[in-house]
């Protein structure tokens, strides 16, 4: 076995690799989200504020969350508007989120699965890809190791520090993407759970929960009381009536859309052989419910003159009443929205107009997404299999375990992109590697 340290200086150069490929191949593209979070980065490095607008009057916002417009605002106003500057950046998170996987792995499980763990992770090209983009996710992914990290040394050492620094960590989370606000109540659950077990002291539990409660308000509560000074409301963002309502917007439609999408989700070839005139590859109509969202939103805010939290509250009620008169077709579309989940490494949109260039790209692009989403159910199956072999360790995974369900749940119940699931992929490849070396050892006894 080669020493840690030259172990380390593979793992970065893998990880620097990865990046480097969609660095040179393709250009940073802003579209959607990225373009928001480049425009409030601008106006904050420029000192107008928090702010949306591209021209003066720079009217304050809070439809996106902090962190990251905070992160490039910082680079901006350090290196000026470089996006290759923030790229490289995100590089270097990308291969320390490689770094924090291999200790996840190291402390679950052992050194072999570990080192094999982070240089997967480091060669996960899905990954990689988020490097290279204007997009959160790498921010988010390598905060998530670093929650699941310090929740399992607390679980080792029983240090009220480590709970500290969770709930620190988590309230990054949030403030980056509000989705995981709500991960405080599986935390505590888990704490408690382990206390029942008997693998935390009852005597911590109560100053655990205590400790990471205020530490996670501490860190939350600056950016709730500005909104609530300047919108009227403590919510972090305000997105969630307008992802709801657009959820709601896809109860009408029709079965014949239904089965088409279960069939291209499984495979695009299939749903070419059967359905080679279906609405699931006509874009304007799969985005014809975000945009009736966001047109509501807009008659709200606009002709009504309702304030951006009062808007938003009555798209939450109008899109709930929706989905109750009709929870059964909620629920089976959810299913779907979770298969699209299931198939975290199936993320070429990402490049999709550089693909698209390609002189073979309807068979490349066809071949890449079939060949991305066989290899996501064979990790999960390994993954599966990691979690059975080693379920003894079951008190250093749980907090994982509530990660992936909580994720996976909440994001099916929106709306169910691959690229919501991307960064769950390194706990994923941690038991794919200890289900690989558990079949192994099984097989060779």
């Amino acid at each position: 076995m080669i020493p840690r340290k030259n172990y380390f200086v593979i793992l970065f150069a893998l990880s620097f690799i990865a990046v480097s490929v969609f660095i040179f191949y393709f250009n940073v593209s802003l579209v959607k989200d990225a373009a928001q979070y480049d425009a409030i980065a601008v106006n904050i490095a420029g000192h107008n504020g928090f702010s949306d607008s591209v021209s003066a009057p720079y009217l304050p916002t809070m439809y996106r969350e902090p962190v990251y417009p905070y992160f490039l605002a910082a680079l901006f106003w350090l290196f000026g508007h470089n996006y290759y500057v923030v790229l490289f950046v995100q590089a270097i998170i990308f291969a320390f989120t490689c770094l924090v996987t291999y200790f996840v792995a190291r402390e679950i499980f052992s050194e072999d699965v570990a080192r094999c763990a982070g240089l997967f992770t480091a060669a996960c090209l899905t990954l990689a890809n988020y490097a290279v983009c204007i997009l959160s996710e790498a921010v988010f992914t390598f905060f998530l190791c670093l929650l699941i990290f310090f929740l399992i040394k607390f679980v080792k050492s029983q240090r009220q520090a480590w709970v500290a620094a969770s709930a620190v960590v988590l309230a990054l989370l949030a403030m980056t993407k509000m989705i995981m606000f709500l991960f405080v109540v599986p935390v505590l659950t888990g704490i408690l759970i382990l206390a029942c077990a008997g693998r935390i002291s009852f005597k911590s539990v109560l100053k655990a929960c205590v400790i990471f409660t205020l530490f996670f308000a501490l860190f939350i509560s600056p950016w709730s009381a500005r909104n609530k000074r300047l919108f009227g409301t403590y919510a972090i963002t305000l997105r969630q009536g307008v992802a709801l309502a657009a959820r709601a917007e896809r109860l009408d439609d029709s079965s014949d859309f239904m089965k088409e999408s279960f069939v291209y989700n499984i495979s695009e070839f299939l749903g070419r052989k059967f359905f080679p005139k279906a609405s699931v590859l006509d874009v304007n109509f799969i985005m014809q419910g975000s945009r009736n969202a966001n047109l509501r939103f807009l008659t709200l805010t606009q002709k009504d003159a309702l304030s951006g939290p009062q808007a938003d509250k009555i798209m939450k009620e109008e899109a709930l009443a929706r989905i109750k008169r009709r929870p059964f077709k909620y629920m089976l579309q959810s299913l779907f929205e979770f298969q699209k989940l299931a198939m975290f490494l199936n993320v070429p949109a990402l490049n999709e107009a550089a693909l698209n260039a390609h002189s073979l790209r309807k068979v490349l692009i066809v071949f890449l997404r079939g060949f991305l989403k066989l290899l996501s159910l064979f990790v999960l199956g390994l993954a599966a299999a990691g979690a059975y072999f080693y379920f003894k360790k079951w008190h250093l995974w749980v907090f994982i375990f509530f990660l992936a369900a909580y994720l996976n749940f909440a994001n099916s119940m929106i709306f169910g992109d691959p690229r919501y699931a991307a960064p769950l992929i390194p706990f994923y490849i941690i038991f794919a590697t200890a289900g690989w070396f558990g079949i192994r050892r099984k097989q060779a006894c």
